[in-house]
């Protein structure tokens, strides 16, 4: 009984004498460097070490914390093709719970359609105002493309501009991007 009651206090001096576990991690990035908080802090790049002309591309692409994204060292000594492309609009990086994800718009339920009908042009981001890029989502489905990408929600400025050229355009499927009076174009750059 004796050992018993030694064995107990010596568990409790080394409990004691032990550190106290650090707090949980919060989002502050200098706690928790490989968290994001909002959609700005990721951005979508290849699986691949080439991609498609160095950029990402449908089912070729993941969303990584851009200030710790430097390439990856397994693809270090891989001959890529010498050629360059420009983002694909239709990819893009949200964070949700701390981590980047990517959403690809060419096969997301939030661009499903069966008629144009169904589809809008919306920014690429969370406001109209000065938008440079442009997105086609099912209509029912901006709200939610907004909360996805927007996360805290962002309050956008009243503004009056030009709309975009574009026009949502239902094309095997999915909505895509078209410029006016013309066939739907799924890797067009605006």
């Amino acid at each position: 009984m004796r050992s018993l009651a030694t064995l107990a206090a010596l568990v409790l001096v080394v409990c004691a004498a032990a550190p106290a576990r650090p707090a949980a991690f919060g989002t502050d990035k200098q706690t928790r460097p490989h968290t994001c908080t909002v959609a700005t802090d990721c951005s979508v790049v290849p699986r691949s070490c080439c991609g498609s002309c160095g950029t990402a591309a449908s089912g070729d692409a993941r969303a990584v914390l851009t200030e710790s994204w430097h390439g990856s060292s397994r693809c270090s000594g891989v001959s890529c093709p010498r050629c360059h492309a420009e983002p694909d609009p239709a990819l893009v990086a949200y964070c949700a719970a701390g981590t980047c994800r990517a959403l690809d718009l060419h096969t997301s339920a939030m661009t499903r359609c069966t008629a144009d009908s169904d589809c809008i042009v919306r920014p690429r981001g969370c406001c109209d105002c000065a938008a440079s890029a442009w997105v086609a989502v099912r209509a029912d489905q901006s709200t939610a493309y907004q909360s996805r990408v927007c996360r805290p929600a962002i309050a956008c400025p009243q503004c009056v501009g030009d709309p975009p050229p574009l026009r949502a355009v239902c094309g095997e499927g999915h909505c895509a991007l078209a410029a006016t009076g013309a066939d739907p174009v799924g890797d067009l750059e605006l």
